[in-house]
């Protein structure tokens, strides 16, 4: 990046976060408003330029890989391929190319068509969320610009996912469609259809496994059981239809429990750009380190799915946080959960978001801090906990509301 990107990334940074502070003082809406333009109009240009840049690069690396794993015959994984990529995506893009003439610019075809077509389908599900959080009450420009905020800061990691040639964009809209029929659906068709969107979704990328183990049993608990049956079809169809593509079967599956996983685990865990804390672990550990963090989340998940106003929406962000490798591309997969949170904000809740939303992409695309990057995600987990009773920002930070949330939290 060049240096005067830099600067206009870091005005954008520091005008969101001043942003925050005037936004939550009355007598300082004025000068709210003046910041929230400023840091748009950074982050605009940021997008514009460094985006472009990324655009016009189309390195396809991740998208090259993965072409090589769809072609060729016999078992898809092989060493410096995708190692991390599931037997159902395998199936899925083999299938795909057998309907083209096989080569990697058919591939890359299918793939630009998925890509931009899925941030369509997030952008219609998080307006159609968003119209319906506010049709009692009006919207605020202040929130209209966070909105907009954090669709430009998501757009760096949409487009880095372009670049490499990765599927997380598609992840994210699956995710989407689920998150919206959760908000919208009043049918056990739309839960099913939701339910489904969510199984395929993890099926292409597992690290939404925490995620999964919230909707199972919040499922069961609120009664919403079409979210779970769509859950059943979506798994059952993709593993019994993944059978039928070419040199995939149960030994595939076997071999990505087994062996595909651990060659992932062991290439990249000590790579410069991996923003993982579980990176710290000794490589022989990693394994175990991220069973247990799994573990912790999904018993959290459990307790969380039982009360009666948690919502799935913020477990999407320490979705990430028990495997040992993330990229600023797989942030994308969890990044539509920030504007869905936004929606159901009040107006400096909304900036805060906003805010939040910039520093992650600062400290996952240019300066790479990863326990910046892992604070904010768990951050953004515990505040949407707190949430769960309908706590207000102000509420929850005054000396009785911080006594409830300790209780919440069992502390």
């Amino acid at each position: 990046m060049m240096r005067h990107d830099m600067v206009y990334f870091l005005a954008a940074f520091l005008s969101s976060c001043i942003l925050t502070v005037f936004s939550l003082r009355k007598s300082g809406r004025k000068l709210a408003t003046v910041f929230a333009v400023l840091a748009l109009l950074f982050s605009g240009w940021i997008v514009y330029e460094w985006g472009g840049h990324m655009l016009s690069v189309m390195s396809e690396f991740d998208g090259r890989r993965m072409y090589m794993g769809i072609s060729k015959e016999g078992l898809p994984y092989a060493a410096g391929l995708k190692d991390d990529q599931t037997p159902t995506f395998w199936a899925f893009g083999r299938t795909i190319l057998g309907l083209t003439d096989g080569s990697f610019s058919s591939y890359q075809r299918i793939l630009s068509i998925l890509n931009y077509g899925g941030l369509v389908v997030i952008a219609i599900c998080v307006a159609a969320v968003s119209l319906y959080a506010r049709k009692e009450g009006s919207i605020s420009s202040l929130s209209v610009i966070s909105l907009v905020g954090v669709y430009v800061a998501g757009l760096l990691p949409a487009f880095r996912n372009i670049e490499v040639g990765n599927t997380n964009i598609m992840v994210a809209a699956l995710a989407s469609i689920f998150v919206a029929s959760v908000h919208l659906s009043r049918s056990n068709v739309g839960d099913v259809l939701g339910g489904i969107a969510l199984g395929a979704a993890f099926m292409i990328k597992p690290y939404l496994l925490i995620v999964l183990v919230f909707v199972l049993f919040s499922s069961l608990t609120k009664k919403r059981l079409g979210h779970l049956a769509g859950l059943i079809i979506a798994g059952s169809l993709g593993f019994l239809t993944s059978l039928m593509a070419r040199d995939i079967g149960l030994d595939t599956y076997i071999y990505f429990l087994t062996v595909a996983r651990k060659l992932i685990y062991y290439h990249w865990s000590s790579h410069p750009l991996n923003l993982s804390l579980l990176r710290q672990a000794p490589v022989h550990m990693l394994g175990m380190a991220s069973a247990v963090a799994i573990l912790f989340f999904s018993i959290f998940a459990v307790l969380d799915s039982r009360k009666p106003g948690s919502t799935v929406l913020y477990w999407f962000f320490p979705a990430l946080l028990p495997f040992p490798i993330l990229w600023d591309a797989h942030l994308f997969g969890v990044f539509p959960a920030f504007l869905f949170f936004l929606s159901g904000k009040g107006e400096s809740e909304q900036v805060i978001v906003w805010a939040v939303a910039v520093t992650l992409i600062y400290c996952s695309c240019v300066v790479t801090i990863p326990l910046m990057v892992n604070i904010l995600l768990l951050g953004m987990w515990l505040w949407g906990i707190a949430g769960t009773r309908s706590y207000s920002f102000t509420r929850y930070t005054s000396g009785e509301g911080r006594g409830e949330l300790l209780r919440l939290l069992g502390v």
